[in-house]
């Protein structure tokens, strides 16, 4: 049984094996297409009965994954067995994915969907787990390391390839095929200018035999659904350092709410485990000006006895309690400090500056009151 089922079409598996690479990395077990398919079972009958043991679903709705029949049938599965939703959007509209999917926005009802930013998957991930714990959904106890290995695997094997997804449906030709007809039409003249037209036009031939011009320019249907390898894409620990906008509040992002961890944490860990603190948030300019731009500075200490592992570092503005930054920390040895930064332009306007480290509270500490430290920012 998993946690989280991930609907996605192939086109999108780069972002559904990034978001179960960052869930199984907070202990939380998914279940992808191109991690857990079986070759020679039944596809539909596999989906189907991982969206009934799942607790969750997340959606990957893109341009793409919205004419996909597959992924409706998932949708609707998961709908019909009163499953949670977690909507993912790539590269279109909440508006526009009601507007084109009807179905899909009855079935998925009132759920927040959330947007996946330019600065990329790595940073909705803590919003995910945040989701799932107001749905009450906990991971387990830890993290399944062949998992994750399996998961990194088999993403470094789709890139190899040069292709990413799940071999349900077929890809529609774009450009390249247009091109090639263009050639074929044109054989009667190659043939006619002699013996180097005769052998351009067999080695075509033999490339159309083969399966195409190459896995960039032309992939043709595959009438049978095949599963692929597993697919595995390395989530940034850190990720590049993001710039939000001028109003330092993300465009569609749900107002994240912190959630308190489960408090089952073993009593060793209460005395000889970490303790992250934030120990301070600056800025430069010290006096900054509408216009100008600031960088912002987060420093967090682990004060504890233990090393810290997988956390996440959030911090947010008064404005709304949206978020401005977030930071996946790969881990913080005992006693040791790290900094991270961000830059925006700044506007007129007073309001609080809160820092949280291990947001999603994935590590049991010491002290677990003292992760959060606000400060106040004017800029006249």
């Amino acid at each position: 049984m998993s946690h989280v089922f991930i609907a996605h079409v192939e086109q999108d598996a780069d972002v559904a094996l990034q978001i179960a690479l960052g869930l199984e990395e907070a202990s939380y077990r998914t279940w992808c297409y191109e991690v857990d398919s079986i070759p020679g079972t039944s596809y539909i009958v596999r989906t189907g009965e991982a969206v009934e043991q799942s607790q969750a679903v997340v959606v990957v709705i893109s341009p793409n994954s919205l004419g996909s029949a597959q992924v409706t049938k998932e949708v609707v599965r998961a709908h019909e067995s009163a499953k949670h939703f977690i909507p993912i959007l790539r590269d279109i509209t909440h508006a526009e994915f009601q507007k084109r999917q009807p179905e899909w926005r009855e079935a998925i009802g009132s759920a927040t969907s959330i947007r996946i930013p330019g600065e990329g998957v790595a940073t909705i991930v803590p919003l995910v787990i945040h989701g799932l714990r107001a749905l009450n959904i906990h991971p387990a106890s830890k993290p399944d390391s062949k998992r994750i290995d399996l998961i990194r695997k088999t993403m470094g094997e789709l890139r190899s390839r040069g292709i990413s997804g799940k071999g349900v449906e077929p890809v529609r030709p774009a450009k390249p095929v247009e091109e090639a007809k263009g050639k074929r039409k044109t054989k009667p003249l190659l043939i006619a200018l002699g013996s180097l037209a005769v052998v351009a036009i067999i080695v075509v031939v033999a490339i159309f035999l083969s399966g195409g011009f190459g896995k960039e320019e032309v992939v043709l249907p595959n009438p049978t659904p095949t599963p692929a390898p597993a697919v595995t894409q390395v989530y940034p620990t850190p990720t590049p350092i993001p710039k939000p906008t001028a109003t330092a509040t993300p465009t569609s992002s749900p107002t994240p709410t912190r959630t308190p961890a489960p408090t089952s944490s073993p009593t060793t860990a209460l005395t000889t485990g970490p303790d992250l603190v934030v120990l301070d948030i600056t800025w430069t300019p010290g006096n900054p000006l509408a216009g100008s731009t600031i960088t912002q500075r987060v420093s967090i200490m682990n004060r504890g006895k233990g090393d810290a592992g997988t956390s996440y570092l959030y911090v947010l503005s008064g404005v709304s309690s949206h978020y401005w930054y977030s930071q996946n920390i790969s881990s913080i040895p005992a006693g040791a400090t790290v900094s991270y930064s961000f830059s925006w332009t700044a506007q007129s306007i007073t309001t609080k500056i809160t820092a949280i480290a291990d947001y999603s509270d994935l590590i049991p500490e010491i002290d677990e009151t003292n992760n959060t430290k606000e400060v106040t920012l004017v800029i006249p």
